[in-house]
């Protein structure tokens, strides 16, 4: 899908914003300390992809951003305290199949650039991740 709805928290109320540059599916998305939002990867026409698009909510205008690193769905994105974004496993679903992924990607947004991290002990894929007092992500893993 290409359309974008936003939830404006004060009111309690949707409203569709600016569309994507073109549909995609099973990305995921982190608001940065600065208020812009940053839209990961995906899946657009049955391939994991690794663009990466910011919308800025003053101006209702989408801008690309570097992509990742590796291509991926089904992915998390998870804000830290230091205002960086993690980008964890997902699946790499290419023609012919897929693969899950252990790799793990960190956005920072004053530079724009994205640093391959630690690879993860276990492949993910839609799992969440919350940040308590330390990072932690939870399954399913592999498909367990």
């Amino acid at each position: 899908m290409a359309s974008v709805e936003f939830y404006h928290q004060a009111s309690g109320q949707w409203s569709t914003v600016a569309p994507l540059p073109f549909p995609r599916s099973a990305s995921a998305a982190v608001v940065l300390q600065s208020g812009i939002v940053l839209l990961t990867a995906g899946s657009e026409s049955g391939q994991s992809i690794s663009d990466v698009q910011l919308y800025n909510v003053s101006t209702n205008r989408w801008t690309p951003a570097r992509p990742l690193h590796t291509p991926r769905y089904g992915h998390t994105s998870t804000l830290l305290a230091s205002g960086n974004v993690l980008v964890v496993g997902g699946n790499n679903l290419q023609s012919g199949g897929g693969q899950v992924q252990d790799s793990v990607e960190c956005y920072d947004p004053l530079t724009g650039h994205w640093q391959r991290k630690a690879w993860l002990p276990v492949d993910a894929m839609n799992h969440t991740a919350t940040l308590p007092a330390s990072f932690m992500i939870r399954g399913p893993l592999n498909g367990r």
